[in-house]
């Protein structure tokens, strides 16, 4: 592993991209542990859109009331309401990241109303949104300074004896 990394990020889907980007962002170094295809992750084949309260007579809170509806009593409310809260600023920063979304005209997004969403608020990038999501963010990361990419399994975690928190990872070509 690269000897400055302050963060270990396992994965290089949509979450472990974002994250890395994130930090990236704020000038710290990260190291995206994934094992395979770098640019072939679940992530990729998602052929779905990403839902967020976009249109101006929507709003989290409705999106949040779908969500939870569809979610027949499985959902942590609290989750639910922190990522629909969220999902209309992780589109805008996806859209200046470059995601192509579909779009109606200039400055409208081809918007579908799906499932148990009673507005139209997912966003498609035709029928490969996940690959262009994943494509889109590698590309940003490829080449950034502060992002090591290590394609590699991880073993085991290593957690610090007194407080049980995870400190750091074993990786398959290391002793434990």
């Amino acid at each position: 592993m690269e000897s400055g990394s302050n963060i270990i990020i396992v994965g290089a889907g949509f979450g472990g991209l974002m994250c890395s980007k994130t930090f990236s962002d704020l000038g710290v170094k990260s190291t995206v542990i994934y094992d395979g295809d770098l640019e072939h992750t679940s992530s990729f084949y998602a052929q779905g859109g990403i839902a967020g309260a976009w249109l101006a007579e929507d709003s989290s809170v409705k999106h949040m009331e779908d969500t939870i509806l569809a979610g027949d009593g499985l959902c942590d409310t609290n989750v639910v309401q922190y990522f629909c809260k969220k999902a209309p600023e992780l589109i805008r920063r996806l859209i200046k990241l470059g995601v192509p979304f579909d779009k109606l005209s200039d400055d409208e997004y081809r918007l579908t109303k799906e499932g148990a969403h009673s507005f139209s608020r997912i966003f498609h990038v035709k029928d490969y949104t996940g690959h262009a999501i994943i494509q889109t963010l590698v590309n940003h990361l490829k080449n950034d300074d502060n992002v090591t990419f290590l394609n590699e399994s991880v073993k085991g975690l290593i957690q610090c004896e007194s407080s049980n928190k995870v400190v750091g990872v074993c990786l398959t070509n290391q002793e434990l």
